[in-house]
């Protein structure tokens, strides 16, 4: 009998990303339109990739207007 449930691949992971402001004590989800929310219905499913990408924008502004903010990747 062939084994139904396949290994999930890397490349088939999706993530979010998570922002702390540092005067908050959770963590916001971030939103497509680079927004965030505390409710994950409206949060954004992404590939790594694009994750990683999102961070890479969002870094400079959060430094800029948010020091001390913290940025990170975690599965969806």
């Amino acid at each position: 009998m062939p084994d139904t449930t396949k290994p999930e691949r890397p490349d088939d992971r999706r993530f979010t990303v998570f922002v702390r402001f540092p005067d908050e004590k959770t963590a916001r989800r971030a939103t497509p339109d680079g927004g965030t929310t505390r409710r994950k219905v409206h949060a954004a499913i992404l590939t790594r990739a694009q994750a990683e990408r999102v961070v890479e924008l969002s870094r400079s502004y959060l430094d800029e207007h948010h020091p001390g903010s913290q940025v990170w990747i975690a599965p969806f």
